[in-house]
């Protein structure tokens, strides 16, 4: 008779691995990754407001300098209402609407010029404001006989354009005013003298 085999179970003790990784996420880590998607969320969106804004000014800074780069009325009936061309190629238009423009470049009429209003005296009371008797004028000035082409100007910039930028608060004091003098003799030969930077000017009218 055979013996009978004793079958022997061997018990595999199960094993739990303890996960004491890093990159184990705890109610914390979550609850801090959401603030800061909360804050990068607001951050973005103050940029997209700042940037949206900024392009909104651009387009109005722009439609504005449209609107005030229209140029002064010319009324070629009197010799000052005209455009003025200086010898360093900036430009003077005095407007019979008593508005005057100067630009940096006569070829450049959109950007970098001032604007603004004027008024003007002509003849004696010009002269007078010289410092000028009429008969020291003559003097002065022998090829001068009308003396309705002496001019004294008082110009009042209200608007400065520069590379493209409304930039008048900047650029511009309180009432400041220009004083210049302009004469034009009896060959057509016209010169400024800008009183307020005390500098001269040769002027040609500009077609």
């Amino acid at each position: 008779m055979e013996q009978e085999k004793k079958v022997t179970i061997k018990e595999i003790p199960l094993k739990i691995k303890n996960d004491n990784s890093s990159n184990k996420k705890t109610i914390k880590d979550y609850n801090n990754e959401s603030v800061f998607l909360i804050i990068l969320s607001v951050v973005l969106l103050f940029v997209t407001i700042f940037l949206i804004g900024t392009i909104l000014r651009n387009d109005s800074l722009k439609d504005e300098a449209i609107k005030i780069t229209e140029q002064p009325t010319i009324d070629k009936s009197n010799n000052l209402f005209n455009k003025w061309r200086t010898q360093n190629d900036s430009l003077f238009i005095f407007g019979s609407d008593n508005k005057f423009s100067w630009y940096d470049n006569y070829q450049v009429l959109d950007n970098n010029f001032y604007q603004g209003t004027y008024t003007y005296k002509s003849n004696k009371d010009a002269i007078s404001e010289m410092g000028y008797t009429i008969d020291d004028f003559k003097k002065s000035f022998p090829n001068i006989s009308n003396l309705e082409n002496v001019y004294s100007l008082q110009l009042k910039p209200t608007y400065v354009y520069k590379s493209n930028l409304n930039v008048t608060k900047g650029h511009l004091k309180e009432n400041e005013t220009w004083w210049f003098i302009i004469i034009i003799d009896d060959d057509g030969n016209t010169s400024a003298y800008n009183k307020t930077l005390d500098a001269r000017y040769n002027l040609k009218v500009e077609s």
